[in-house]
């Protein structure tokens, strides 16, 4: 192999490797890692608002027993009084 031979393979090898680190299309994979990093974003903004909506309906329901409780104790007391008026009455 001749020397001019070899510095030639070699320089074109160089300049192939240079070309292809250099346009290996560094902004498709910064591009890529942008949209995989705001879609990583979105997902935990999203299973934050999963949570809080969670929370809301377990705090809601929590509500909703005391309520139903508190009414139900409240018609039987209406329901005593009722009871008492009538005995009273009868005397």
């Amino acid at each position: 192999m001749s020397p001019l031979f070899h510095f030639f393979q070699t320089q074109s090898f160089f300049f192939l490797n240079f070309t292809m680190q250099k346009f290996k299309r560094p902004e498709s994979t910064d591009v890529a890692l942008t949209e995989r990093r705001n879609w990583g974003n979105i997902f935990k903004s999203l299973v934050q608002m999963v949570r809080d909506l969670q929370n809301q309906l377990q705090s809601f329901a929590s509500h909703k027993f005391l309520e139903d409780c508190l009414r139900m104790q409240h018609e039987g007391w209406i329901s005593d009084v009722r009871f008492h008026k009538d005995q009273i009455s009868l005397l």
